[in-house]
């Protein structure tokens, strides 16, 4: 499960706007989600306890989770043969 700062008040989201941070992806938007660099669907159960995290905004998150499990899947098939 992605970390969120969704669960926070809305005073901490706008102290993060305020502070100047953005989406390291597009640079446009507010932070408001953690996304996992590489992305923990890329990894087995039990996850690793200290796996980098990046600041994002939502749109963005979404967007790269889409390309994450594309990759998973595309890594598992080329591994296993499956076509």
């Amino acid at each position: 499960m992605r970390s969120t700062m969704a669960g926070k008040s809305s005073r901490s989201r706008r102290n993060a706007v305020r502070r100047g941070q953005s989406c390291c992806y597009c640079g446009i938007r507010a932070l408001t989600e953690r996304d996992h660099v590489p992305p923990r669907s890329l990894f087995l159960s039990p996850f690793p306890s200290d796996m980098i995290t990046v600041p994002a905004c939502r749109a963005c998150n979404q967007r790269f989770g889409t390309l994450d499990e594309e990759t998973r899947v595309n890594l598992r098939r080329t591994a296993f043969g499956v076509t």
